[in-house]
């Protein structure tokens, strides 16, 4: 089973958008529509993003040309198809130089045009988000060899120094310490280079199964026994038995990464998380909560980006890249995932959201 392909029909025009609407009807791709009359209706945040926008050139105020800017930015991985009563080439240009992925005069709208341009419209908008993706991977590799890498590379080097006068002298007990001290660098490297590697690997399009959250849940907290055993840690769990589409191994690992770190940053004895799982809406949403000193309003956004810490971690092996990796699981999935307010006012929550169906496109976004 398929989700809709989520449409925004953008015009002031009543007439253009039943027309539009009707056509999305007449078509083989079944599609959901929503309109937005103005500019300011087109920028009002909604719970689904769009996965394809209709965009009329002539707005009240305004138009399609200068709005453009604004949703790009707002809706980063959504395909926008500039409509005008009158074609223009200059408009045209304009338009696939902004952004756009497609335009079109109203006047040559019709099931099979309009087909045509939600499939291509769709690619074009999927491969530019993999080459994005993929460029903010390669600058995330880079970054990885050139600092993160540097400071144990450097610390083998030096303490392998060490070690070599040391065994010249005969100081064996030197020798003992700086080898353990060369094995904790050698862990960080393989930590940071496995991070690294989930980090990328999960840009690959989800396997999809029907799936409950007791087994994603279960799994996550298998490979965490021993450091919530370390801690002390007390887990609590509220999931609803309902089934939704999701590659579990990647929703697994989301939990698992949301998990972690609230034991990392938890300094509580003993810390106390809670994992929900429950229906909201059309969506799946996970929750995590802890007991630890939360995030800042001002820092629930920038958190999600690679490399980006609070300070504070208890475990400052962390690579930075937990939360990245979260991020891309979710938009993978067309979902959407964000630091919320905690509950209880104390702690750092987390709240993820899949669809409940598999959508055609991932076109999911922070916030």
């Amino acid at each position: 089973m398929t989700a809709p392909t989520r449409v925004l029909i953008v015009d002031d025009d009543p007439g253009d958008r039943k027309l539009l609407r009707r056509l999305l009807n007449d078509i083989e791709i079944e599609t959901s529509a929503e309109e937005a009359d103005s500019a300011s209706a087109a920028l009002t945040p909604r719970d689904t993003t769009p996965e394809l926008i209709f965009l009329d050139h002539l707005l009240p105020g305004t138009t399609g040309l200068a709005l453009l800017p604004d949703l790009r930015r707002l809706y980063p991985r959504t395909a926008v198809v500039l409509m005008t009563g009158q074609g223009s080439e200059d408009t045209a240009k304009s338009a696939i130089q902004q952004g756009a992925v497609d335009y079109v005069s109203k006047k040559q709208l019709t099931a099979a045009s309009v087909s045509r341009i939600l499939r291509r419209g769709l690619e074009t908008a999927r491969m530019r988000a993999q080459l994005d993706e993929q460029r903010r991977e390669l600058e995330t590799f880079a970054h990885v060899l050139v600092h993160d890498l540097r400071a144990p590379v450097n610390s083998v080097r030096a303490l392998s120094e060490i070690i070599a006068e040391s065994v010249a002298e005969g100081d064996l007990e030197t020798v003992t310490r700086e080898a353990a001290l060369v094995q904790r660098s050698a862990r960080l490297m393989g930590d940071l280079i496995d991070s690294l590697a989930s980090y990328i690997r999960n840009d690959r399009v989800p396997q999809r199964l029907r799936t409950r959250p007791n087994s994603i849940v279960t799994s996550a907290l298998t490979l965490l026994e021993g450091e919530i055993g370390k801690r002390g840690a007390r887990i609590r769990t509220e999931l609803c038995d309902t089934a939704f589409d999701c590659d579990p191994p990647q929703v697994s690992l989301l939990v698992q990464n949301l998990v972690a770190n609230s034991l990392r940053y938890s300094e509580a004895s003993p810390p106390e998380i809670t994992i929900r799982a429950r229906l909201a809406g059309g969506w799946m949403e996970f929750e995590v909560c802890d007991n630890g000193p939360g995030v800042p309003a001002d820092k629930r956004d920038m958190i999600f980006e690679p490399f980006r810490r609070l300070r504070g971690a208890r475990d400052s092996s962390g690579t930075g890249l937990g939360l990245a990796t979260c991020r891309k699981i979710v938009q993978r999935h067309g979902g959407r995932i964000w630091c919320a307010e905690p509950p209880d006012g104390r702690g750092a929550c987390f709240r993820a959201r899949f669809p409940m169906v598999a959508a055609p496109m991932a076109a999911a976004r922070t916030g």
